[in-house]
């Protein structure tokens, strides 16, 4: 099904100009949804999903399958989400609530990043912003390895107490990063890599 609006009125105003759709589709869905302004919500959808926004947001809620999305100035909130995520925005920023995602890949130029939760073993996760915070908030029955990496920012790790010196090895700053943290919690079973050039990145433990 494709569903598409389109400006009938060349003499309207573009304050007039405005379109709401709500679809109700079948829990097993694919989408691919595009918007230039106007806010993406998605909620109990299981199925591949393509994103796309330039200034409006995106809101995901118990969705899970491989999640594609792309802003140019929108934030994505993604709560109880499951399967793989990959976002990529300019400015936009993300907030990872509660997920179940075996596989993340969050990228933005100057938005913030937060994930709030679990880190699956195996699972791999990636954040990276050029300027914006990137925070992490993690569990005790959490197991992974970690690397956080800075150019001209700064690494505020609040859980030093819980994170050991990384044991596996596998990791080593490269020479165009100037500040690292290399660390492991528990048995090390996923991959945690955070990056930013010149803003913050901030690991917590959740009490």
């Amino acid at each position: 099904m494709d569903v598409t609006t389109s400006i009938v009125d060349a003499t309207a105003q573009p304050l007039d100009l405005e379109t709401s759709l709500q679809l109700t589709v079948p829990e097993e869905t694919e989408l691919q949804l595009k918007t230039e302004s106007g806010m993406i919500y998605v909620e109990q959808v299981m199925g591949d999903m393509t994103l796309e926004s330039v200034d409006g947001d995106v809101h995901l809620k118990e969705v899970s399958g491989y999640i594609i999305v792309k802003t140019s100035s929108g934030s994505l909130v993604c709560t109880l989400c499951a399967g793989k995520l990959e976002f990529n925005s300019v400015s936009g920023g993300a907030q990872i609530l509660q997920p179940a995602l075996t596989n993340v890949g969050l990228r933005t130029t100057t938005g913030n990043i937060l994930f709030d939760g679990d880190f699956i073993r195996t699972g791999l996760y990636s954040m990276r912003s050029g300027k914006g915070l990137v925070e992490v908030r993690f569990s005790g029955n959490d197991s992974f390895d970690l690397s956080a990496k800075t150019n001209m920012g700064t690494v505020d790790n609040q859980a030093a107490a819980f994170l050991k010196p990384d044991s596996h090895s596998k990791w080593h700053i490269a020479s165009k990063f100037t500040h690292g943290f290399f660390g492991t919690f528990g048995a090390g079973l996923a991959k945690v890599e955070l990056s930013t050039y010149s803003g913050t990145i901030r690991i917590l433990k959740r009490d």
